[in-house]
């Protein structure tokens, strides 16, 4: 996949990197600053532009797949329910009480699994309302996406 977009237009390549679920922005920053010598300021830009778009499209379809899914066999709708239901009784208080700066939070923190991608299935599952939950995702690849550039760039000067 990486080989892929390292053979296509850079902007296009930094901007779908930005879609591989567990990489995120991680994937994109570092590809559009050492793969494609792009400027910071514009991998940092394609990078939370796609950050928007994923919650965008996944929030509105999370309802639909849940659903789905349920209809699938009744051991899978009664794990579902299990599962949800203890996450979402376990962790509503944070939820309830941070809401989208919790999510902020989540998805500006450089790890694997903190990005936009699991951000929208949390925002789904603890009721954090479209929009509040798609600008705080934005803004968190935002800050994520400024942490690996100023860690690449310093690692960068640090080796050369």
């Amino acid at each position: 996949m990486l080989h892929f977009l390292g053979s296509i237009e850079p902007h296009l390549g930094v901007f779908l990197a930005t879609f591989i679920p567990f990489l995120e922005t991680r994937a994109a920053v570092t590809l559009g600053l050492v793969v494609y010598h792009l400027s910071p300021l514009t991998t940092i830009g394609l990078a939370t532009l796609a950050s928007f778009v994923i919650p965008v499209i996944v929030l509105p379809l999370l309802g639909t797949l849940i659903a789905w899914m349920r209809t699938w066999h009744n051991q899978i709708d009664h794990y579902l329910d299990k599962f949800l239901n203890h996450k979402l009784r376990h962790h509503s208080g944070s939820f309830d009480r941070w809401g989208a700066l919790a999510l902020f939070a989540y998805v500006a923190i450089p790890l694997p699994l903190t990005g936009a991608w699991s951000a929208s299935i949390l925002a789904y599952l603890f009721g954090v309302k479209f929009w509040p939950a798609v600008i705080a995702i934005t803004l968190g690849a935002a800050a994520s996406s400024i942490l690996v550039a100023a860690g690449i760039l310093g690692g960068l000067r640090l080796f050369a």
